[in-house]
């Protein structure tokens, strides 16, 4: 027997994620825990998943699957964008962007 498959995770696109702050932040900034959890994983299957009903899932399945969206959120698809390199983000550490840069302005080579 095939298992069948409940969820597809994925982080949420830039629209979503803006949203989501919107809505979420000032509902949860005075919770902690359990209690800020529900309300965000409440709104991640409302509008993230809205095809899947979130009473399908043991309680811990829909934290798994919270954190797991907010972690993927954030994640970059390198492979995916093309010519995205992480230096440009700001990660490249100073000495060896002040090194390429040197070499590449050295005309005595």
């Amino acid at each position: 027997m095939a298992k069948k498959t409940l969820l597809e995770v994925r982080g949420m696109k830039w629209s979503e994620h803006r949203r989501f702050e919107k809505e979420t932040t000032p509902l949860t900034k005075d919770l902690e825990g359990s209690e800020s959890d529900a309300i965000v994983a409440e709104w991640i299957f409302k509008n993230i998943y809205p095809d899947v009903n979130i009473d399908d899932f043991t309680y811990g399945e829909v934290i798994a699957v919270t954190y797991r969206t907010l972690g993927l959120s954030g994640e970059i698809r390198l492979d995916e964008i093309k010519n995205l390199k992480l230096s440009s983000l700001g990660n490249g550490s100073v000495e060896n962007t002040a090194a390429i840069a040197e070499e590449s302005t050295n005309t005595e080579k």
